[in-house]
């Protein structure tokens, strides 16, 4: 079978979000980054003859592996390459000592390498090998060109091209659209009245907007690089916790941007706070097909009485996601622009949640998989992910942090509060937030004795 395709290159102006990210990387410190990475977990006897051309077919299909963001005329364009001829590795840590943690090693020094985006590729994958029967898929792109959705979109991609290759036959035809069709849509969307509807709205929502709460205790500028600290929360919990959310009528991911909020009042101690929390901003069945940086962020605001149980601030977020989604589109750097916020360190609130419930119930041909994020970039502060992939295994949830603002024992003290308040909250939900402690076991104690 012959791939082969022959294209020219083409230089589109930027997207919305394309130019936010663009301006963001112009005024932020060297080594802030801009990559979301991801290492996919392969169990079994993997082809790697036919993954790797299944990758190489994959950038013939979208043009978001091939695109770098260049500044012409003072503004931002993606300029699409006609092919894309990046390196794509076969890497073998069978032979080391511990490959899994070898492999691992790579992949995050790896994904922390400085990006040009004029001239560098954005995106970037390579083929691990662990063992005979245990491979991983690194892959990783520059948030300006693909967002998360995005990641799953092209994950299953890749399954559906690598099964036909194994299978000796043609894979089925894709539209993952294009970048100019992205472009379209939106120069639609910001001269329509939904624009001036959804600009309003949020207008309204944020007036006399409170200032932001960070749970650092340093006052000085964030730093470029990342810090993270994962734990995972076993399925049991995470039923307990969807049971809890259903009774005040929320889903699991409501529920869980909920504990957050909750978590991030009792710890500055505040009655009032406002989050960022993530959307897709895909309201229609064409932008769920095509790959491209789409995601926004959107801000809730939460308060915090002396009678508040989380079944109240359950109420209060899923009622608020349901307006955010209907107007999602609305970005967040028009929001700040609205605002008056011009300033890289105005922001309308810095601590965030992101809860990613993409669907990742795919496999290779058979083969099963396990997906872990490896990066969602800088973080200006302090946000919490949670990763529900669909496939009934226990949720990871990373605290990443600024490195300038928190050490890794702050993030593991923050990391044990939060877990131990979940625990609480499921043995005694109708007790009022504000009796509740965070203190930890040595806390107290150490309380007690002074």
């Amino acid at each position: 079978m012959n791939y082969s395709f022959a294209r020219t290159e083409k230089t589109i102006p930027a997207s919305s979000p394309q130019a936010g990210m663009w301006m963001k990387e112009k005024i932020s410190p060297s080594d802030w980054s801009f990559v979301i990475a991801e290492a996919i977990e392969i169990h079994g006897r993997l082809d790697s003859r036919h993954f790797i051309a299944a990758l190489r077919i994959l950038t013939e299909e979208l043009e978001a592996t091939r695109s770098r963001i260049r500044g012409i005329e003072g503004r931002p364009h993606q300029v699409i390459l006609g092919a894309y001829d990046g390196d794509i590795p076969l890497l073998d840590f069978s032979d080391e000592s511990e490959p899994l943690s070898a492999a691992y090693g790579w992949m995050n020094a790896e994904h922390r390498k400085p990006i040009d985006v004029a001239e560098d590729w954005l995106w970037a994958s390579a083929l691990l090998k662990v063992s005979d029967v245990h491979w991983i898929w690194y892959h990783s792109a520059h948030h300006a060109l693909i967002d998360g959705f995005s990641a799953g979109l092209i994950a299953r991609r890749v399954s559906e091209l690598y099964e036909a290759l194994q299978n000796g036959r043609s894979p089925s035809p894709c539209d993952f659209g294009s970048p100019d069709e992205l472009l379209a849509i939106e120069r639609d969307y910001r001269g329509s009245v939904h624009f001036g509807r959804d600009r309003r709205y949020w207008l309204d929502q944020l007036k006399s907007l409170p200032q932001p709460v960070t749970l650092a205790r340093r006052k000085i500028d964030p730093s470029g690089g990342t810090l993270r600290h994962s734990v995972e929360l076993d399925r049991e919990m995470i039923r307990r916790v969807a049971a809890l959310g259903r009774a005040a009528g929320g889903s699991l991911p409501q529920t869980l941007i909920a504990l957050v909020a909750t978590y991030y009042a009792k710890a500055a101690d505040v009655d009032e706070l406002t989050i960022l929390t993530m959307v897709t901003a895909r309201i229609s069945a064409d932008l769920r097909r095509m790959p491209g940086m789409l995601a926004n962020a959107v801000p809730l605001r939460f308060r915090f009485g002396p009678d508040v149980r989380l079944a109240d601030v359950i109420r209060q977020t899923s009622q608020q996601m349901a307006r955010a989604l209907r107007y999602q589109r609305y970005r967040y750097e028009d929001m700040r622009r609205d605002l008056g916020l011009s300033h890289r360190d105005e922001q309308i609130a810095t601590l965030g949640v992101n809860i990613e419930p993409f669907d990742y119930s795919f496999d290779f041909n058979g083969l099963p998989v396990t997906a872990r994020n490896l990066s969602n970039g800088t973080t200006a502060d302090l946000t919490i992910f949670a990763y529900d992939r669909g496939d009934g295994r226990s949720m990871i949830v990373d605290f990443d942090a600024n490195p300038a603002l928190y050490t890794l024992s702050e993030l593991v003290d923050h990391q044990k509060r939060f877990v131990q308040m979940i625990e609480a909250i499921l043995a005694e939900p109708e007790r009022p937030i504000a009796s509740r402690s965070l203190l930890l076991p040595q806390e107290r104690e150490r309380v007690l004795l002074e």
